[in-house]
């Protein structure tokens, strides 16, 4: 079965590596995305009632990662409480 992270895994990796994230977390979190050109790396807080995402409050996105079509560069976006759910 092929990962979710596909071809972005590699840089994202190194990314979490370089910045004190813990890619094993980044594993196990949540995400969507097609692995080749954007990925969503999130947070869901189980801790309330509900064992389900619920609409009217999304996902929080900790990494956002984009391969440019012009050159297939890789961009990471961190989000501001990426190091707090992800850190090493």
């Amino acid at each position: 079965m092929k990962s979710i992270m596909g071809s972005l895994a590699p840089p994202l990796k190194e990314y979490c590596l370089k910045n004190g994230l813990s890619f094993e977390k980044v594993k196990k979190s949540p995400m969507c995305g097609d692995g080749d050109t954007r990925l969503y790396i999130q947070h869901v807080d189980f801790s309330s009632s509900m064992d389900f995402i619920d609409d009217s409050e999304p996902a929080e996105i900790l990494i956002s990662v984009y391969r440019t079509k012009e050159s297939g560069a890789v961009l990471i976006n961190e989000g501001k409480n990426a190091k707090k759910y992800l850190s090493a």
